[in-house]
């Protein structure tokens, strides 16, 4: 991610970036200019709103989901660990030892929303042709998309019914399903799938030529 800060003293913009590995935002700010010196260092998500008449400048965040955070159990704990030193402005190097600050631990109260399962299904592999009444093999993928493990997953198509198990927020998984097709020789019929679970469902259908 990319946060601008802006300096009132040279009118020149501050670039710093960030970049989120696991549960810590590391942001690199660049050579700063001598009137830089700030009392608090302040990151939220969404910003509020903020007015700065001196400078003209007003700004206002407006995404809440830019940034989100898995609380498992309260509170929510974060703190702030600073590397400060000085550095040439020409080229960037160290030109002085590194001095460690660490900010105040904060603690605040998760009232996260409960998560839940979003899955879809589509039909990833099926069968040329099929005799009248016999079953083709087919491959059905599930996708999880919601923010809770998708439970006790059921596929089911004309005579055919497959227990799936869990399947965790983000992953897929891919079934083989032996599917019942019956229809006129040399026409196409559809054949139509059902997932069900625990407070979700989901559907896929597949045209096939009956041999």
């Amino acid at each position: 991610m990319k946060i601008y800060g802006y300096s009132k003293g040279t009118g020149v913009g501050i670039l710093m970036t960030g970049t989120l590995k696991g549960r810590v935002l590391d942001i690199a700010i660049p050579v700063l200019s001598y009137d830089s010196a700030i009392a608090n260092f302040n990151l939220e998500f969404p910003g509020p709103s903020r007015n700065w008449s001196d400078i003209s400048v007003s700004t206002q965040g407006h995404n809440p989901n830019y940034v989100q955070a898995l609380c498992s159990s309260s509170p929510l704990v974060t703190n702030a660990v600073f590397e400060l030193g000085t550095r040439d402005p020409a080229t960037g190097a160290d030109t002085s030892p590194t001095t460690t600050k660490t900010a105040p631990t904060s603690n605040e109260a998760c009232s996260g929303k409960a998560g839940k399962a979003k899955v879809s299904a589509k039909v990833s592999k099926k069968p040329n042709a099929v005799k009248n009444g016999k079953k083709g093999a087919f491959k059905i993928t599930v996708k999880n998309s919601g923010t809770a493990s998708a439970k006790n997953v059921v596929i089911t198509a004309p005579g055919a019914k497959v227990k799936g198990g869990k399947i965790a927020p983000g992953k897929s998984k891919t079934y083989n399903v032996k599917a019942k097709v019956k229809g006129k020789k040399g026409k196409k019929v559809t054949v139509k799938f059902k997932v069900k679970g625990n407070g979700f469902s989901a559907g896929t259908k597949a045209k096939v030529k009956v041999k």
